[in-house]
């Protein structure tokens, strides 16, 4: 037995340490042992994501999915509150990309035609029957009170590779494990985007050459295949073109989010999440 107790006290001594202090925004590696120091970021600072997590992960991927596609996402609810935290929650899911289009928190009763026009739109509605009484299409309508669907395009599923979902779930995961009272629940929940986006774009700014962007370049730098082929429809987005324009145009306004691919745009990025995952299921 005593044996036995010295083998799992050296064991445990061995193991790589987790440090939580406010969010996760650095790595330091000191003799074999992985901490994340923790400290205050600007990316959180408005971001409230809770409340539209509150609906199940496969409904959440069609929705940031939609967003992606640029296509119109209308969330419904009875409740102001709720509904005015998720949609104003659907901006920091897309960070660091900022959305083109259209974009009213409520949309009142005297608007509802909006919902008909060809072009993108994110907004939130009081009532279900504006799916009675308009036509809906190229985009997805949420009901966040029933937690369900009421309309979708139905090729939601495709737009994401496996690599960037594999790394969402499991960031999503450690944030489910967190209680929500804790600040640092929200964070979690933000970094579940932002950490996808840092390892899809890492090197970005490689390709920015002379004021120009070279999209085939970047794209054939992408080892994975997945990862390719999402960025091959996803470089051509307005989306993408301004974030484009903007980093040209003032690179410094993106230094938070280059700070989230030197953390998870390496190659031990999926380890650190294993390892986050693994402490925040076992405290």
């Amino acid at each position: 037995m005593g044996e036995f107790e010295s083998k799992n006290e050296k064991e445990s001594q061995s193991n790589e340490r987790v440090e939580e202090s406010h969010n996760l925004d650095g790595i330091c590696e000191e003799s074999g042992d992985i901490i994340l120091n923790l400290h205050h970021n600007p990316i959180y600072g408005n971001s409230d994501l809770k409340d539209l997590h509150d609906l199940p992960t496969e409904i959440l991927q069609k929705i940031f999915s939609s967003l992606l596609l640029e296509r119109k996402v209308i969330l419904i609810s009875c409740l102001l509150s709720k509904l005015s935290s998720c949609v104003e929650a659907l901006q920091a899911m897309i960070y660091p990309f900022t959305w083109p289009y259209s974009f009213i928190p409520v949309l009142p009763k005297s608007l509802w035609d909006f919902v008909e026009a060809p072009t993108p739109i994110i907004c939130g509605i009081l009532s279900i029957e504006v799916i009675n009484d308009y036509e809906i299409e190229h985009g997805i309508v949420v009901d966040l009170d029933e937690k369900c669907i009421l309309k979708e395009e139905g090729d939601e599923d495709k737009a994401l590779c496996t690599s960037m979902l594999k790394t969402w779930r499991k960031s999503i995961t450690i944030a489910k494990n967190i209680p929500q009272n804790q600040e640092t629940h929200s964070y979690c929940l933000t970094d579940a985007y932002v950490n996808m986006f840092a390892i899809v774009l890492k090197n970005y700014g490689d390709y920015i050459v002379n004021g120009n962007f070279q999209k085939e370049a970047f794209i054939r730098s992408r080892k994975s295949k997945g990862v390719r082929r999402f960025l091959n429809w996803f470089t051509d987005t307005t989306m993408f073109l301004t974030f484009v324009d903007a980093v040209i145009t003032n690179s410094q306004d993106f230094s938070q989010f280059d700070e989230k691919i030197a953390l998870y745009g390496t190659e031990s990025s999926s380890l650190i999440l294993d390892k986050l995952l693994d402490w925040k299921i076992l405290n």
